[in-house]
């Protein structure tokens, strides 16, 4: 083997170390950088991250979504808890019981009322007999109330719970307290008192008493108007005019026996005192009550009687 050859060898195998140290150069600056990571700064760099520990705020908005979520959900389900509830309140609130319609042939005062509930019936029971009774005096009228309404009430509600029968009538006996309260109301309607004789008033010009005369009353007759609306009942004439008749009451006392009743019962006299204003403040007190007239339970009082006494109405300061 000649020299070159060995250089040549030698070159080659200096040119491959060569090439080889490069070839190892940049894994040995990875080895440098891996050696450099797992320094201690990139240890401290790690445990920095271990030490910022659990993501609170993460955590937090997590748990306010899960919150609100939860939240709506409650509201919701009251909702529809209130409107169910609502609902069903309406639904009973709503529900109408339909009446029981009479299916049987039934008659009342010959007015058919099969296939009728229990309202339609006294409906149609009104509307024959059509109630318009009233009573007149002179220029005046009174309706009266209906006495049939509670018979009917009754009756229907016989012939809508029992085994009915095929006719009925309405019972109009029985009717006096009814009649003779709805009387009663008319006559103080119309009735008017008669007025006895009575002292009017004193004429102090010439110091006697002035009389006003009686008047005579009217009183209806209670009696015969009580009578005469039950015949109406009974004769079916709901729609009839009943006439009142009213008599003449006479007074307990006349005007003449008035002026033979009041009389003077008494009377004083006294001295009074030189004292010239008080003498002034007696007469106009005097004068005041002169003619004054109480009627049974009237009251006495001084003041009202004098009124102010003060100078404008003449009396001393």
């Amino acid at each position: 083997m000649s020299q070159d050859d060995n250089r040549q060898r030698s070159g080659g195998r200096t040119n491959s170390s060569q090439n080889g140290s490069k070839r190892n150069t940049p894994n040995s600056g990875r080895r440098t950088s891996q050696s450099y990571r797992g320094g201690n700064s990139y240890q401290q760099r790690r445990g920095k991250k271990r030490r910022r520990g659990p993501q609170y705020g993460i955590t937090k908005i997590l748990l306010a979504a899960v919150f609100a979520v939860a939240s709506v959900i409650s509201v919701m389900a009251a909702v529809k808890y209130i409107g169910g509830h609502k609902t069903k309140e309406t639904d009973v609130n709503s529900t109408t019981v339909s009446e029981t319609q009479l299916k049987k042939e039934v008659h009342v005062e010959g007015i058919s009322i099969t296939g009728l509930s229990k309202t339609e019936a006294r409906k149609a029971i009104d509307q024959s007999i059509g109630w318009g009774m009233k009573v007149t005096y002179q220029d005046e009228s009174y309706e009266l109330k209906n006495f049939l309404d509670n018979r009917i009430d009754t009756l229907l509600e016989e012939i809508y719970s029992k085994n009915a029968k095929e006719d009925y009538t309405i019972d109009t006996d029985g009717l006096e307290d009814e009649v003779n309260t709805e009387v009663k109301a008319i006559a103080a309607k119309w009735d008017v008192p008669a007025k006895n004789g009575s002292i009017s008033g004193f004429d102090k010009a010439t110091s006697k008493f002035l009389y006003a005369g009686e008047k005579k009353g009217i009183a209806i007759d209670q009696d015969k108007l009580t009578t005469d609306i039950l015949a109406q009942v009974k004769a079916k004439n709901y729609k009839g005019s009943v006439p009142v008749q009213a008599k003449e009451t006479a007074p307990k006392i006349t005007e003449e026996q008035a002026k033979a009743l009041y009389k003077v019962v008494g009377n004083y006299t006294t001295t009074t005192t030189a004292n010239s204003e008080r003498n002034k403040n007696i007469e106009l007190a005097s004068a005041a009550l002169n003619g004054l007239i109480l009627q049974p339970g009237d009251e006495f009082s001084f003041n009202k009687a004098t009124g102010e006494r003060s100078s404008a109405k003449g009396y001393p300061v």
